[in-house]
C-alpha cells in the first residue's frame, strides 16, 4: 500500500505539515524493515530526500532518513541510488562546494562543521549531487538524527541495503560489503551521537579501500584523517 502513503505525503507537505509527512514516512519505513526487512521504493525515497532538504531546515528529531537500494536490487552495495537532483538553486556556497569537490579526490573523511540550521544538510546534498559521478558504487545518505548511540550501525548498515548475518558483527559485515566499493557515505546530524559516529566513519575508511565518507555536525569528529570544512552563516542568516 505504498501508493496510498506517497499520496498522504504529499497531501501532508502541500498543507504545510512537514512533520508529520516525514513521520509517516519514517513509520512506513519501519514497518517494512521490521515485518519484511525490505526498503521503501526509490520513488518515495527521494521523495523523503526532498523532504528533509526543503527550505534547508534542519531535519525533524523523530525521523532518519535513508537512502537504500530497491527492494528488487538483491545485492548491497551495487546500484545504490544516486543524489536527486534539485529544481530550486543553490547559490552563497561555491566557494564551499569547490573545496569539497577538490578535497573528495585526495581525503576519505570531510566534516562539514557548523552550527545547527546553517544548511549543512543542502550543502552535504549538493557536494553529493557535484562528485556522484566520481562513485559508480553509489552514493548513501543516512540521517543520524534519531539514532541512539547503540543505533547507528545498525542505522548506516540498514542505509546501505546490508542484512545482517548471525554470529557475525555488524560492522564487520559493513567493511565486508564496501571493501572493494568506491562509494560515498553521507552521515548527517552527527552531533549527538558523535564518539559512535566518529568510530564507524574511522572504521569504514581505515577497512575498504575506496570509501569516502561526507558527515555534518555541530562538533568535529575528532577521527584519524578527519578534514574540516566550516560552514558559517550566509550574510542574510548572520542578520536575522
Amino acid at each position: 500500500r505504498e501508493s496510498a502513503r506517497h499520496i498522504l505525503i504529499d497531501a501532508l507537505a502541500l498543507q504545510g505539515r512537514r512533520a508529520e509527512a516525514l513521520r509517516v514516512y519514517d513509520t512506513y519505513r519501519r514497518l517494512l524493515a521490521e515485518e519484511l526487512g525490505v526498503a521503501p521504493s526509490v520513488h518515495l525515497r527521494t521523495r523523503h530526500e526532498e523532504l528533509l532538504a526543503e527550505d534547508d531546515l534542519p531535519a525533524q528529531p523523530t525521523v532518519h532518513h535513508t537512502v537504500h537500494p530497491s527492494m528488487t536490487e538483491p545485492v548491497p552495495g551495487r546500484a545504490r541510488t544516486g543524489v536527486r537532483r534539485r529544481a530550486s538553486s543553490f547559490v552563497g556556497r561555491e566557494d564551499l562546494l569547490d573545496q569539497i569537490e577538490r578535497r573528495v579526490d585526495d581525503a576519505r573523511l570531510i566534516t562539514l562543521l557548523g552550527p545547527g540550521g546553517v544548511g549543512k544538510t543542502r550543502l552535504a546534498l549538493e557536494a553529493a549531487q557535484r562528485v556522484e559521478a566520481r562513485f559508480p558504487d553509489g552514493v548513501v545518505f543516512c540521517d543520524l538524527t534519531a539514532a541512539g548511540p547503540a543505533r547507528v550501525v545498525t542505522i548506516v548498515a540498514a542505509a546501505l541495503g546490508i542484512e545482517s548475518r548471525t554470529g557475525q558483527d555488524e560492522f564487520d559485515r559493513i567493511a565486508e560489503v564496501l571493501r572493494h566499493d568506491r562509494c560515498l557515505l553521507v552521515f548527517v546530524n552527527c552531533e549527538h551521537v558523535i564518539d559512535e559516529a566518529a568510530s564507524l566513519a574511522e572504521g569504514i575508511v581505515g577497512h575498504t579501500e575506496r570509501v569516502v565518507v561526507i558527515a555534518t555536525s555541530r562538533i568535529r569528529l575528532a577521527a584519524e584523517g578527519e578534514h574540516l570544512c566550516v560552514v558559517t552563516p550566509l550574510a542574510s542568516q548572520a542578520d536575522d
